[in-house]
């Protein structure tokens, strides 16, 4: 340092910033800011600068970062902003540009531009307008982005921002306006519509909601129980069987017996099955009805599986059929033993069975060709399937 170089130029930091300290004077401040040997002294004395016009020459100007970000956050002039949030080399430059940026388009079409995912949601955070902020969503595959968007749209979405976001195909947003669908249908207090709701929504989460609004609302009275039947069997509520056995059971409940059945013969085959596996740990007749199904459908080769769990009631009733000399009755028993579809409180009680099966086999109850064909197409050999060790 020359002779005559002034105190802001000393190689002493705590003596140049003591001079920054004391000095008030906008120009000499800026040519401190420009000139300073050290990035601190340089900083400090932009945070002094308060004149819009020395702040934006040097925001898009001063070579040194530090002073850049530092007057990024006082900087006014939009045009200058959008430069620096779209051309600087610096994040925090970026970054705080970007929070003081009014132009909303401006700052849409960066988040669906820009390749940094926190640089988009910041952007996306200065959006004010529902609409936008729907399109945003709808157009853009970056999840970070959706997810502030959603965020800001919050529960309770403008028509504007809902027709905007039909358009999206990201996960998040089918998810969101699902969401949203189900929050409508739970505030439906038309029964009409509940009704038409839970018989034809596509989403079976859409359904779930108009079929528990119905029963939980006590909007349907005896004089519905045609069309809540109706609606708790449409094909549509599969995906929502548990809701609809609920539907199903209030209405039994309530309604004679000669009704329900007259109803249950009307359902399809599927439906009389799923429905007489829901009764059958309680309604023998169910549970004979159930296990029948399961003997007819496995008297070829191939064993199959009922979609639903097994109940005990079910197994009981193969278990009857088989004590009754029923062989077929075992081949049924041992396919449900060794399927995942086994309820998981069945299984002390399906190793029993293994070994009383085995017992019967030894005596000549059980033909050793029905015991033979269900091991081999399992590719189990017997001994190591049912032999206790």
């Amino acid at each position: 340092m020359g002779l005559f170089s002034p105190a802001w130029k000393s190689r002493n930091e705590e003596k140049a910033l003591a001079c920054v300290r004391a000095t008030g004077d906008q120009a000499t401040l800026e040519r401190i800011a420009r000139e300073a040997l050290t990035s601190r002294v340089r900083m400090n004395a932009a945070e002094k600068l308060t004149e819009p016009e020395r702040i934006n020459r040097l925001a898009a100007e001063s070579p040194d970062h530090y002073v850049r970000s530092t007057l990024a956050g006082k900087v006014t002039d939009q045009a200058l902003l959008q430069r620096l949030a779209g051309q600087d080399e610096d994040f925090l430059v970026r970054s705080k540009s970007l929070k003081k940026i009014e132009d909303e388009l401006f700052l849409a079409a960066y988040a669906l531009k820009i390749n940094h995912d926190e640089l988009a949601q910041i952007a996306a955070r200065g959006i004010r307008s529902q609409a936008l902020l729907a399109a945003l969503a709808a157009g853009c595959d970056r999840e970070v982005v959706i997810r502030e968007c959603l965020d800001k749209l919050g529960d309770q979405p403008s028509p504007e921002a809902l027709e905007a976001l039909a358009n999206g195909k990201h996960k998040l947003v089918r998810g969101y306006l699902r969401k949203q669908r189900v929050r409508a249908i739970r505030g439906m207090k038309d029964k009409g519509e509940l009704l038409r709701a839970a018989r034809e929504e596509t989403d079976a989460g859409c359904r779930v909601a108009a079929l528990e609004t119905l029963r939980d609302g006590k909007l349907c009275g005896p004089e519905d129980r045609d069309a809540l039947y109706r609606a708790a069997t449409a094909d549509a509520a599969v995906g929502c069987r548990t809701v609809a056995y609920g539907i199903l059971r209030r209405l039994k409940k309530d309604l004679d017996g000669e009704w329900w059945a007259a109803n249950i013969n009307e359902a399809t085959d599927d439906q009389q099955l799923s429905l007489n596996l829901q009764r059958s740990d309680t309604d023998p007749a169910a549970a004979e009805t159930v296990a029948d199904r399961l003997i007819a459908e496995n008297s070829g080769d191939e064993v199959k599986y009922i979609r639903a769990r097994c109940t005990m009631g079910v197994v009981e009733a193969l278990e009857k059929k088989l004590s009754a000399g029923d062989k077929a009755a075992a081949r049924v028993l041992l396919a449900l033993y060794r399927s995942n579809e086994l309820n998981p409180a069945l299984s002390g009680h399906a190793q029993a069975q293994k070994r009383r099966i085995t017992a019967q086999h030894k005596d000549g109850m059980v033909d050793s060709t029905v015991c033979g064909e269900t091991f081999t197409h399992a590719d189990y050999r017997y001994n190591e399937t049912l032999l206790p060790r």
